[in-house]
């Protein structure tokens, strides 16, 4: 029983990662993968745990293991699935759907003595018994385990030098815990004389792999987990108090129901005091969870980074990057107003930056307003006597479609540009005026930014406008002057004019015709020489 409680600690541990981690941002397809990864080792450490240590019936026993072998038939395919996601190797899709597919297909069997046979009775316990179908189930971790590396090794040779460090370090430990398969040799016959150690392997190396790659990509687990620790043992220490006092005023007797009845009573009462949890989650944030951010240094620096940036979506890309990353900032919207069509461009990212449009209906004194006053506005400071204004009360609601709590404008050169909606923070409740007054400072750099950007956007553009104008005109202008060439070749060599001064004006036609294809085949060359040199 004792050895059951270290593995089904580990796979309760697995999945509570995984769910935390979900939970962050929940349509983000590198998270939902994150999860996935982990079920299937939650399912095979508890399964196969309990049906190992804490049963003496083979017959629960090989029901268990069953299920706990479905999920260690998983552990290749979600494996090699989460590498897909994180290294973006989306060329290999196909090959993931017919992974899924032979999985799907083995697991079909695990009724059938093909795949099971039943479990055997080894002096720690009782273990899965696997027949021929069961090599398949190895090879396939044989796979995944190369696949899994070849990903991570590819994207950390392909890794930008500063993040070298946390790629190598996931790909070792992602990889080393592939050793876990060593607990496939008792199914087969060859028998352990201590439990199988499998888990020890994935619980440490998995987790650490899950903090090497969220502590780059998806969050920082430090917090997270550290939060939902504190969460848990917090509540449990509340259930104890909970339960103490109502054995102290309600004892157990012999009448049960009596006992029932009083013990739903002291449930409906709790709910009384359900501001306890949000009391005592705030208190857990404030005594061990508040991040140390210095915003002033952070967007100091980062302003440094906005220089060279010109192309918009990549500028686009790394403030929220930044916001979410650096400043710990949960959600973020970059409007951008568009004033030919009257409407919104809202940037939002997950993971994938994405690009709605919506009306703006804003008038010309709501545009000169911020361009004047272009000062971060908290929705805190937005009172009801102040929502009496239109402007104002436009802003309120902005933050209010976006869930925002900061709205910061954006305009330069005497233009407006949009603003930048800022979310709730990950640690702080509100944002103080220290934190405000250096996010007002993301105003201007940003807005400058944004309009060299564009303008090298436009640049770009005609550019390319030029290019296509001069490739096109060519071509065009080659067409009738073949037409001319070959008449005039037709006049001087067929029709021989007998007049010389008819013969010297046909001459210098030609001579003119010669030079303008010269200086159109030039012109094509120029466009060519400058189209490769583009790419």
């Amino acid at each position: 029983m004792l050895f059951s409680v270290p593995q089904f600690l580990v796979g309760l541990f697995l999945l509570i990662q995984g769910i935390v981690i979900l939970i962050q941002n929940p349509r983000s397809p590198l998270h939902r993968a994150f999860f996935i990864m982990q079920f299937p080792v939650f399912l095979w450490l508890t399964s196969m745990g309990i049906a190992s240590y804490s049963t003496q019936d083979a017959k629960t026993a090989l029901l268990l293991a069953k299920i706990g072998f479905l999920g260690v038939t998983c552990i290749p395919i979600v494996a090699y699935t989460f590498s897909i996601y994180y290294t973006e190797r989306w060329n290999q899709k196909k090959i993931m759907y017919a992974g899924w597919i032979i999985t799907a297909l083995i697991a079909t069997f695990i009724n059938n003595p093909i795949l099971v046979t039943g479990v055997t009775l080894y002096q720690w316990g009782y273990y899965i018994s696997l027949g021929p179908l069961g090599f398949a189930v190895v090879a396939l971790f044989a796979c995944a385990m190369f696949a899994f590396t070849y990903n991570l090794f590819i994207q950390y040779k392909t890794a930008e030098l500063k993040e070298r460090r946390w790629r190598l370090m996931a790909l070792i430990s992602g990889s080393l815990a592939f050793l876990a398969a060593m607990d496939f040799l008792p199914s087969f016959g060859i028998p352990f004389p201590f439990p199988p150690p499998g888990f020890l392997f994935v619980g440490t190396l998995i987790t650490l792999m899950g903090y090497f790659i969220i502590r780059h990509r998806l969050s920082d687990i430090t917090i997270i987990l550290g939060k939902t620790i504190g969460y848990v043992l917090l509540t449990a220490v509340l259930f104890l108090i909970y339960v103490s006092i109502f054995l102290t005023l309600s004892p157990p007797n012999e009448n049960t129901r009596v006992f029932f009845t009083r013990a739903l009573l002291f449930i409906g009462t709790l709910y009384g005091f359900a501001f306890l949890k949000n009391k005592s989650q705030s208190l857990i944030d404030r005594l061990f969870f508040r991040e140390k951010i210095n915003f002033q240094s952070e967007i100091s620096e980062f302003n440094k980074e906005l220089r060279n940036l010109t192309h918009p979506e990549t500028l686009l890309t790394t403030i929220f990057i930044f916001l979410k990353e650096k400043l710990r900032i949960e959600s973020s919207v970059v409007l951008i107003f568009q004033p030919q069509e009257m409407r919104w461009n809202v940037y939002k990212n997950d993971d994938i930056l994405r690009i709605q449009t919506t009306e703006a209906t804003i008038s010309r004194e709501f545009q000169k307003f911020f361009i004047e006053h272009p000062e971060l506005l908290d929705i805190r400071d937005l009172t009801p006597e102040s929502k009496t204004n239109s402007i104002l009360a436009k802003i309120n609601k902005l933050l209010q479609s976006y869930n925002g709590r900061l709205a910061l404008p954006l305009a330069h050169h005497s233009a407006f540009i949009g603003f930048i909606i800022i979310g709730k923070h990950s640690s702080l409740k509100e944002y103080s005026l220290r934190e405000t007054l250096a996010l007002n400072h993301l105003s201007v750099p940003f807005s400058i930014a944004w309009g060299n950007a564009k303008l090298y956007e436009r640049v770009q553009n005609a550019g390319k406008l030029k290019d296509d104008f001069v490739s096109i005109s060519s071509h065009q202008l080659r067409t009738p002057l073949t037409v001319i060439k070959w008449s005039l070749s037709l006049l001087q060599n067929i029709f021989k004019p007998t007049d010389p001064e008819a013969q010297d004006l046909l001459n210098t036609m030609d001579s003119s015709v010669e030079q303008m294809t010269t200086t159109i085949n030039q012109l094509l060359e120029i466009a060519r020489i400058e189209g490769e040199s583009k790419k």
